[in-house]
């Protein structure tokens, strides 16, 4: 998967605090705070399957992971706009409710979806294919990943819930960027191994753009 649950959160801040409940719990529990460092009490990072890109709810506040430091440490921020800006402090200090929820499922099935949209077999199953790994802008791609993902977590609750007028505008708002991401994507493919992107393709279609 090139998206993680940090992208779902840049595009829409509320879906963990909001939509939690479509997600899979992974942490439950407590921990301290001070700055963009964090200490779980009782629990280890990787135990829970958590790591960089994941989110978590800190006193319902969420915020992304952006380094683990040791087993029951890590450095989180609030959103950031890129993933390699620095770190910015919750604003929260001392003990406080920790959970963690992951949107795993739905962006790993958004993957598979936009991987075969460009002609790339996301398990690298049939012989002489394109694989994932291939791939040399998979930060570009996690952005339409992204948006599928929470369109399918849109849908989701739709159909638990009904058809609100709040969730027919997200709907209708998802559906407008995923048009505009797949009218936009360039997905650029090293098929010669040389670490050079060799190939572009959009959405049903594929060209040459290097000899």
């Amino acid at each position: 998967m090139f998206a993680t649950d940090r992208d779902l959160l840049v595009i829409e801040p509320q879906a963990f605090a909001r939509l939690a409940w479509l997600g899979q719990r992974v942490l439950s529990g407590t921990g301290s705070v001070s700055g963009t460092a964090l200490t779980l009490t009782g629990a280890t990072f990787a135990s829970r399957g958590i790591g960089v890109g994941s989110v978590l709810l800190l006193a319902g506040v969420p915020v992304e992971v952006v380094a683990i430091t040791g087993a029951s440490t890590a450095t989180v921020s609030i959103a950031r706009a890129g993933v390699n800006d620095p770190a910015i402090a919750t604003g929260l200090s001392g003990s406080v409710a920790v959970a963690g929820f992951t949107f795993g499922p739905q962006i790993a099935l958004a993957h598979r979806q936009v991987m075969r949209m460009v002609g790339v077999d996301p398990d690298g199953v049939v012989p002489g294919s394109v694989v994932p790994g291939q791939v040399k802008n998979p930060r570009e791609v996690a952005w339409l990943e992204a948006l599928l993902a929470l369109r399918l977590i849109y849908a989701a609750q739709a159909t638990a819930v009904g058809h609100e007028a709040q969730m027919d505008r997200s709907l209708r708002l998802l559906d407008d960027r995923l048009r505009s991401a797949v009218g936009e994507l360039r997905v650029l493919i090293d098929t010669d191994g040389d670490g050079l992107a060799d190939v572009v393709r959009v959405v049903g279609v594929a060209g040459v753009v290097r000899n």
